[in-house]
């Protein structure tokens, strides 16, 4: 089985990141905070770079404290 994901896949979670923090009213940093990741990756990961290794650990966050599920992150873009 072939995991690797493609591009338009990356290209969701990207967006979708986006997407709940604008949604939400929350401000970068307090989004960087929650996603125990830096203010810095998630500017990048908003203008669709993604790091060289993506931490499970900010999908497991996104499900936990919003509630959409990793396959959702994933597969289809929020708010469309």
């Amino acid at each position: 089985m072939n995991c690797k994901l493609i591009d338009s896949d990356v290209e969701i979670f990207l967006y979708n990141i986006a997407w709940i923090r604008k949604n939400r009213g929350i401000s970068k940093r307090k989004m960087s905070k929650i996603l125990k990741i830096n203010v810095r990756t998630l500017d990048k990961n908003e203008n669709g770079i993604l790091p060289p290794k993506l931490n499970a650990n900010i999908i497991l966050e996104i499900y936990c404290n919003f509630g959409v599920s990793p396959s959702m992150q994933f597969s289809k873009k929020l708010g469309l």
